[in-house]
């Protein structure tokens, strides 16, 4: 799935909202029921609610080496 940098910086504020708020890793938010929540975080940044829910099935280590080229 192809993401631009905004998409990307938006999935990772929401998975690390999501971990600071409570307290688990980003495997466990990513896992959990959490997905309203990404979305939520996700559209605060711009994000459109379908694409947002897209995103939520992104591995973070996939997005993290995406920032990294």
């Amino acid at each position: 799935m192809k993401m631009t940098y905004q998409e990307i910086g938006a999935l990772l504020c929401a998975v690390g909202e999501q971990m600071m708020g409570y307290g688990v890793c980003a495997g466990a938010v990513q896992d959990g029921n959490g997905d309203d929540d990404l979305v939520k975080t996700m559209r605060k940044h711009g994000i459109k609610e379908d694409r947002a829910r897209e995103l939520c099935r992104i591995d973070l280590l996939q997005a993290v080496e995406y920032v990294d080229i």
